[in-house]
């Protein structure tokens, strides 16, 4: 019986992969094109056929080759490789000759390429990038001795090749580059001459005027109109390029550096410049005069970041909402002297479609419910108001009346506005969310995220009652020992209990309830750190998401090896997920976890101390994708830990507080934000 058990799985799996193969190609990618990367990568494991469809140029272009520190492992693999890659991020590595190797052979396919912190000589870039016939975008990061010598692209034969090659480059980031020169930036860009997009973005740039006459006296410039210092970056020289490519720049990323309010006015009103994208983070010395000048002449901008720029204040939102209407992404994060009377004119923006207004301290409820809940918005499809702890819970309950194709909400630290109840309204009318962070709102519980006990009044007055009787009923002394603290820990346990018996009840009665967060169908992204009162109720009830990604339960406390068990039978796709300070995890739950959690990249217990070698092991054996583990403070755990850890190829750890080499790698900063 057994033999013929297995024949018959055989035959299915055989009849599933014919039927499979038997899709046209084009099919196959159309279904694909519908898929998250984690999901696409699972699909071309199905059959050859499905395979060759995940090849297809429109998903590899999304894809990119990320390599740090060392390129020794990687190097015979991506050599090897027959299928083709466009994108690479190259990070703290050396650009050594077996790398300029695999470099030149990648080059005419190549379309974008990021340089972090490498060590690489000035010819030898040349070189590369004069191969690189395909390159869209080119970002080099921090690259001090690529710089610091002043010699780079001083041939003019050099320029004049690289002029040939880069004529598909639309987009250059010399982020953080202390030893740039007018100089060597005007040679990087006659040998660029089709860029749209340009960051200088943490550079020294010189605004004064007075420095600019040091470095360009009249008798120089009088003598060679072209003359360029080899010695500092000065914004004049910034804005003669500007000037003179004014038709064709769309974007610029002037962030973190000294740019005035004068200098931004006066490049504001460049004749034919007509930005898309201007970025101007923590930017101190802009104020409300540049804000006007720039909403005034640069009435094309679609995307705007001023973010952590104290000067700016209501009139310069006044401005912007008032003459930016064409405007679909504003950043003012941490701008803290923007008030209501600059947020209520938010209605304004008709075609705003991301909004970033976290931590503006003195934003209250009524100006955001003026601004932005005055009537249904159905434009709006990003909203990021961490920290603004004035907020209530009415206000959130507009917000998701009001903004229901909301994809991305990001409420945490908002303490006084996530309620149970106002985290109903989001279930209730937010169903097309894919990101949801609630980071530190500890007034969510079990309640609000099952719904139980909620119902149509949106209250949880019902579990309240019957937590009462419970500790009513139970004998006490007439004089209590206990602190309130120590109170609180009795009532979550009964109200843990309470809602545990709804939830089944509603499985077998179905007995009315409110909303649940698996109503969320297509969340990809959940943070619900330091919610200390979710607890495996909620985990084993409402944790049912076949897209979710990103997890993050850090300082949940309550929860144990029972919810983890649940979230690994429920949510396949997790590759990313966050334990870390979680005391009450023992090795039945992150073995639980990880036989289920097959695409695990990510994992952090840092400091779950009931952790021994039997999780190691667990996760040894069974993450076979891991990247990244962070094990450290995890007491309980021997040395021998770091001996088990080097099992898996090529990962990334930390064990016992050291790390045995660096955290994960950052997403790359995009030029188009």
């Amino acid at each position: 019986m057994g033999n013929e058990s297995e024949e018959t799985q055989s035959n299915e799996s055989c009849l599933d992969e014919c039927q499979a193969s038997s899709l046209p190609i084009e099919v196959v990618i159309y279904l694909m094109e519908f898929l998250s990367y984690s999901d696409r990568t699972a699909a071309s494991h199905v059959c050859r056929h499905w395979y060759e469809a995940s090849l297809h140029p429109k998903f590899i272009n999304q894809e990119k080759v990320v390599l740090k520190k060392s390129a020794s492992e990687a190097l015979p693999i991506l050599k090897s490789a027959s299928r083709p890659y466009f994108h690479f991020m190259f990070i703290d590595l050396e650009i050594s000759n077996k790398m300029k190797e695999f470099c030149l052979k990648i080059a005419p396919d190549m379309k974008s390429l990021y340089l972090e912190n490498c060590d690489v000589y000035e010819k030898m870039l040349v070189e590369i990038l004069s191969e690189c016939t395909s390159l869209e975008a080119l970002v080099l990061e921090n690259c001090r001795e690529l710089f610091m010598a002043g010699c780079l692209l001083d041939s003019p034969e050099d320029v004049a090749v690289l002029c040939k090659s880069l004529q598909h480059l639309r987009e250059i980031s010399l982020t953080s580059n202390r030893y740039l020169s007018d100089a060597i930036f005007n040679r990087l860009m006659s040998a660029m001459p089709n860029l749209n997009t340009i960051s200088l973005e943490g550079c020294q740039i010189s605004y004064h005027a007075g420095l600019v006459k040091k470095y360009y006296p009249d008798s120089l410039t009088e003598s060679n109109a072209d003359y360029a210092s080899e010695t500092v970056l000065t914004f004049w020289n910034f804005f003669k390029y500007i000037q003179k490519r004014a038709k064709f720049i769309k974007n610029i990323n002037l962030s973190r550096t000294l740019v005035d309010s004068k200098c931004l006015s006066v490049m504001s009103e460049v004749a034919e410049l007509q930005l898309e994208g201007l970025y101007l983070v923590m930017c101190e010395q802009l104020n409300n005069i540049a804000i006007r000048s720039l909403a005034q002449h640069q009435k094309s901008l679609t995307s705007l970041d001023l973010s952590c720029c104290a000067r700016i204040t209501d009139q310069a939102l006044l401005f912007i909402c008032n003459d930016l209407h064409g405007l679909r992404k504003l950043a003012v994060r941490n701008c803290r002297a923007i008030t209501d009377l600059g947020v209520v004119h938010l209605k304004n923006l008709m075609n705003l479609e991301e909004l970033d207004i976290s931590q503006c301290e003195q934003v209250t409820a009524s100006g955001i419910q003026e601004g932005l809940c005055s009537k249904v918005n159905r434009k709006l499809r990003k909203l990021f108001m961490e920290g603004l702890n004035t907020i209530t819970s009415t206000t959130v309950i507009l917000l998701a009346e009001n903004l229901p194709l909301l994809t991305h909400l990001n409420l945490s630290y908002c303490f006084n506005a996530v309620t149970d109840s106002s985290i109903q309204a989001v279930f209730q009318h937010q169903l097309r969310l894919r990101s949801l962070r609630l980071a530190s709102c500890d007034a969510v519980t079990d309640a609000g995220l099952t719904g139980m006990g909620m119902g149509a009044t949106v209250d949880n007055t019902v579990i309240d009652a019957v937590v009462n009787s419970m500790v009513l009923s139970q004998p006490r002394p007439n004089i209590s020992l206990r602190s309130r603290a120590e109170e609180e820990i009795v009532r979550d346990a009964y109200r843990k209990k309470v809602v545990q018996q709804m939830c089944e009840a509603q499985l077998t009665e179905g007995s009315s309830v409110g909303y649940s967060l698996a109503r969320l169908k297509g969340l990809q992204e959940l943070d619900l750190r330091s919610c200390n009162k979710i607890t495996d109720v909620s985990l084993k009830y409402s944790f049912r998401f076949l897209e979710l990604q990103h997890l993050n339960l850090s300082q949940c406390q309550q929860i144990t090896h029972v919810g983890l068990q649940a979230i690994g039978e429920n949510n396949p796709s997790i590759d990313t997920l966050n334990l870390s300070d979680c005391y009450n995890l023992t090795d039945e739950g992150i073995k639980a976890l990880t036989i289920t959690l097959h695409r695990l990249r990510y994992l952090d217990i840092k400091g779950c101390n009931q952790l021994t070698e039997a999780s190691v092991n667990a996760i040894v054996e069974n993450c076979r994708h891991l990247r990244y583990l962070d094990a450290s403070c995890c007491n309980r755990m021997s040395d021998r830990i770091a001996e088990l850890l080097h099992r898996l190829p090529a990962q990334t750890f930390y064990s016992r507080g050291e790390p045995l080499v660096s955290a994960p790698v950052p997403p790359p900063p995009l030029l188009r934000h």
